[in-house]
């Protein structure tokens, strides 16, 4: 992304013991070369029966306070691991552009 376009992202991953939700986000912003890194929001929902997380990003939502976020383009993908080495990589299925 090479320009600040708000848009609404699901990361959607299994539980882990010891798992770092900002470890996560921050791979994610670095695969996709996502400028400036603090201007999000982040949102963490799940489902109770299942240890399936869904980390849902608005980005650029300081940019533009007043956007109406049901009117957001959606991006959804599959966090299928993180890998913790000095640099963390993503391993990421796209799943879905609504």
């Amino acid at each position: 992304m090479s320009q600040a376009t708000p848009v609404r992202i699901i990361l959607q991953y299994r539980e882990r013991a010891f798992q770092s939700i900002k470890t996560i986000i921050n791979a994610f912003f670095k695969w996709r070369d996502i400028q400036p890194l603090e201007d999000y929001c982040v949102h963490i929902c799940s489902n109770p029966p299942s240890s399936r997380l869904y980390l849902v990003l608005d980005l650029y939502c300081k940019t533009y306070p007043n956007l109406d976020l049901n009117n957001l383009d959606l991006e959804v993908f599959k966090v299928s691991g993180v890998d913790h080495c000095a640099l963390p990589l993503l391993r990421l299925n796209e799943t879905n552009y609504i």
